[in-house]
């Protein structure tokens, strides 16, 4: 890519897809946080969780 144009990270096409899924924080492993999938891809997921802090870089997250 030539400087200023975007760059294509996505090398796969996400569908929307509805799943409930759980998570938690190393800060928080104890208190279990709930959301769902927005979209999904191969190589990843865009995940709804409306109680994440927004400082949170690490979690792990379970399909439900």
């Amino acid at each position: 890519a030539h400087e200023g144009e975007p760059v294509e990270r996505r090398g796969h096409d996400r569908g929307q897809v509805a799943l409930d899924v759980s998570a938690w924080t190393l800060a928080q492993a104890t208190r279990r946080l709930t959301g769902a999938t927005v979209d999904l891809s191969p190589n990843g997921a865009l995940l709804s969780l409306p109680d994440l802090a927004p400082h949170a870089a690490n979690f792990t997250d379970y399909l439900d």
